[in-house]
This record gives structure tokens, C-alpha cells and sequence, in this order.
């Protein structure tokens, strides 16, 4: 129960991180959410595959199709470790960060 209940939280800060993105017109925020989304994907894939023990390892369940998509599409457009260094880089480059949100 308590890898699905990290799973939850990551899915909620996801759709959270998502609803500022589709406010916010800038790239580096669209980027930042793209980054959390593979990262979420990527820990809601672990922790199912745990949750389902041996049989999340064969293709006896349909788990293996979402794990593949996850897979594909975290590699799409960048990777979420490639994304976050990139951004990184640049915030060293400019020496300026900018306001994501407003609290």
C-alpha cells in the first residue's frame, strides 16, 4: 500500500505541475513538467511492477504494454534527465532564474 500511495502523490504533483504549465506560456516551465511527467512515469512504473510482484515481470499481464509505452515515450523528446540538465545549463549560462510560479 505504501508504494501505491507514492505512486498517488507523484501522479497528483504531476497534475499539478501540468495545470501550471498549461498557464504559463514560457518553455522552461512546459519543460520542467515534461521532466516530472517521465519521472512519474518512471516511479509509477517501478512501484506497480513491485505491487505486482512476479507476474508484473512476464507478459502474462497486460502491465508489460505500460511499461513498454512508458519506456517509449519517456525517451521522446528528451528524457527527463536530459531535459533537467539542459535546463540547468542554462540557468548557470544566464545567471538568472526565472519565477515559475507566484506564491
Amino acid at each position: 500500500r505504501h508504494r501505491l500511495a507514492d505512486a498517488l502523490v507523484a501522479v497528483e504533483s504531476l497534475a499539478s505541475a501540468l495545470a501550471v504549465a498549461g498557464e504559463a506560456p514560457d518553455a522552461t516551465t512546459g519543460a520542467l513538467a515534461k521532466a516530472i511527467a517521465g519521472r512519474t512515469a518512471q516511479t509509477v512504473a517501478a512501484h506497480c511492477q513491485q505491487v505486482l510482484a512476479g507476474i508484473g515481470f512476464t507478459t502474462d499481464h497486460a502491465f508489460h504494454r505500460y511499461l513498454k509505452r512508458t519506456l517509449a515515450l519517456e525517451g521522446l523528446f528528451g528524457s527527463s534527465d536530459e531535459i533537467v540538465t539542459g535546463i540547468g545549463r542554462d540557468l548557470i549560462d544566464t545567471r538568472c532564474v526565472p519565477t515559475l510560479i507566484e506564491l
